[in-house]
C-alpha cells in the first residue's frame, strides 16, 4: 500500500479476510485498504471488528477517529 500498489494490496487483503478474517491485524489492514481505495464504509466496518475483538483498544479506537475525520475532509 505505502509502495502505491492499492491493487496488490486490495487482493492480499481479500486473501488474508478469507483465512484469518476475524484477526486484528488483518482487519486493520483491510480497513486501511478500503480506506485508500475510497470506501469509507467499509473501513470503519473493518475497524469497528477489530476495535470489539480487542475489547475496545486505545490505539484502534484513535485509528478510527482519525479515519472519521479524513473521510470528513475527502466529503
Amino acid at each position: 500500500l505505502r509502495a502505491g500498489r492499492l491493487t496488490e494490496a486490495d487482493v492480499l487483503v481479500g486473501q488474508a479476510l478469507d483465512t484469518r478474517g476475524e484477526e486484528v491485524e488483518v482487519l486493520r489492514a483491510a480497513a486501511q485498504v478500503a480506506f485508500a481505495a475510497g470506501d469509507d464504509r467499509s473501513a470503519l466496518n473493518r475497524l469497528d471488528k477489530a476495535v470489539a475483538a480487542t475489547g475496545g483498544d486505545s490505539e484502534l479506537r484513535l485509528e478510527r477517529a482519525e479515519l472519521l475525520a479524513a473521510a470528513d475532509d475527502r466529503d
